[in-house]
């Protein structure tokens, strides 16, 4: 197996992590990194299921190719755990996509087991795609989740790659912890929005500077994100939140779906650990 950084693909069959394919395409052309799909078969399978898995991952790889040829692809298939395969050969990954949703089981609510299990576990950045279409509705935001204070570009930096890449409208959501005071005092709250939406338009300066075509808003709002989330959730493209939010990632992408839908509104991109967290 290739030890060489790539865009990884976790395959399973099901619509979204062909979706999560499909996205990753653009991952790896702007880092002009190889596409590797990785296929997991169960170690107790039945050998005969090697066949099958042959035949989805040449599916796959067909379903590329009607994109684009100009990324390079590569497709393995490798037995084990799904989890700890993919988190042995994420470790050289720039980034890990993954469908919302497996084929054969929901794992916590509809969100696919191993996408819940692996965001916590990995080093790299990690993608978890739904089955929609909208990836093709180049109006739907990219969202950056940030803290009352520019502290730095970790979150900030993927997002604004994101929107170029995607050519999406940006919105900068920064959220700041709400005293119990402060919420009863209206003056207060529009006050401290004030400070820090004038604080983060002042830190994208520079970033306006040098993407021209940049459409990019600030808003602020005391309290948790999810509140945010779940407002907007139909006008939301992709979610780009820090690391941190690995750990709950199953509570947090609850709020991209309507009751007793079988997938997420929009796309989740967590940064990798190493990446700058603006929440506190």
């Amino acid at each position: 197996m290739p030890s060489s950084q790539a865009v990884l693909v976790g395959i399973d069959g099901s619509p979204s992590s062909a979706a999560a394919a499909l996205w990753a395409i653009e991952e790896a052309s702007a880092r002009d990194l190889p596409l590797r799909l990785i296929h997991v078969v169960a170690g107790l399978q039945d050998p005969r299921s090697t066949n099958d898995a042959d035949a989805l991952v040449h599916e796959m790889l067909a379903l590329i190719h009607t994109r684009t040829h100009a990324v390079r692809c590569e497709a393995h298939v490798l037995r084990g755990e799904p989890v700890d395969v993919l988190i042995q050969q994420s470790r050289t990954a720039a980034m890990l996509c993954l469908g919302s949703v497996g084929r054969r089981h929901g794992g916590i609510g509809r969100l696919g087991s191993t996408a819940a299990a692996l965001p916590s576990r990995t080093n790299c950045a990690v993608a978890i795609i739904h089955s929609d279409s909208s990836q093709t509705d180049n109006s739907r935001w990219v969202v950056a989740e940030v803290g009352e204070f520019p502290t730095g570009d970790g979150v900030l930096g993927y997002a604004v790659e994101e929107a170029m890449l995607r050519r999406r409208p940006l919105r900068v959501v920064a959220t700041w912890p709400s005293r119990y005071p402060d919420v009863y005092d209206n003056r207060a709250q529009a006050a401290k929005a004030r400070m820090v939406r004038a604080a983060w338009q002042r830190h994208l300066t520079p970033f306006r500077a040098h993407h021209s075509q940049l459409d990019v808003r600030v808003e602020a709002t005391p309290g948790n994100i999810l509140n945010y989330l779940a407002r907007q959730r139909h006008r939301i493209g992709l979610a780009v939140v820090p690391g941190i939010r690995a750990t709950g990632i199953a509570e947090f992408l609850d709020v991209s779906r309507d009751a007793g839908a079988a997938d997420l509104c929009f796309d989740v991109l967590i940064c990798a650990p190493s990446c700058p967290n603006y929440v506190a």
